[in-house]
């Protein structure tokens, strides 16, 4: 439970720059990643096709697009898993994990169907996969945003080291004293 409460408060620890740079991950993210069905509404526009959301969804497409989404989420969690300070690391994986699960067994469960000529509930695919889909945005947001901040918090302390190194080795010319 620890973990989960560690989950909440890591968003705490992020700055608006840190938001910033995430907000044009996710942007990058949903424009480019979700490019396929953009181009069909597009494609299908163009060709006088009368296009419904629901066939977009239908086949549980957007889980592909959440499990996509949830590896990047769990490649900023993960790496540097022993030395990053990354507070609330086990929650963002459990729940990432779990959401990763469902996904795959989603679209696992719809090419078997088709492989083997069962029936599929089209109206419960659109709306799970839309649900995972829109539960997986937020949370790996928050996993880019979490990502920034630690390397932020990474860099500065390389710096702050590497400065109070520089500075030990470096007098004034001739014994000067610094102006201040």
């Amino acid at each position: 439970m620890g973990e989960i409460r560690g989950f909440f408060t890591a968003i705490g620890d992020i700055d608006s720059q840190h938001w910033k740079t995430a907000t044009w991950w996710l942007l990058y993210t949903v424009i480019f990643g979700l490019l396929p069905t953009w181009i069909t509404i597009l494609m299908l526009t163009i060709f006088s096709r009368n296009i419904e959301f629901q066939d977009l969804v239908d086949d549980g497409q957007f889980a592909i697009y959440s499990a996509a989404l949830i590896a990047t989420g769990l490649y900023f969690v993960a790496k540097e898993f022993n030395t990053s300070k990354f507070k609330g690391r086990a929650g963002f994986i459990l729940i990432l994990g779990a959401l990763l699960i469902v996904a795959s067994l989603l679209v696992g469960s719809v090419t078997i169907a088709g492989e083997v000529s069962l029936p599929v509930d089209c109206v419960f695919l659109r709306y799970v996969s839309i649900t995972i889909f829109c539960i997986t945005v937020p949370i790996c947001f928050i996993c880019a945003a979490k990502n920034e901040a630690g390397i932020a918090e990474d860099y500065r302390d390389v710096y702050g080291r590497g400065f109070r190194k520089l500075k030990g080795k470096f007098t004034p010319p001739g014994g000067l004293q610094d102006e201040k």
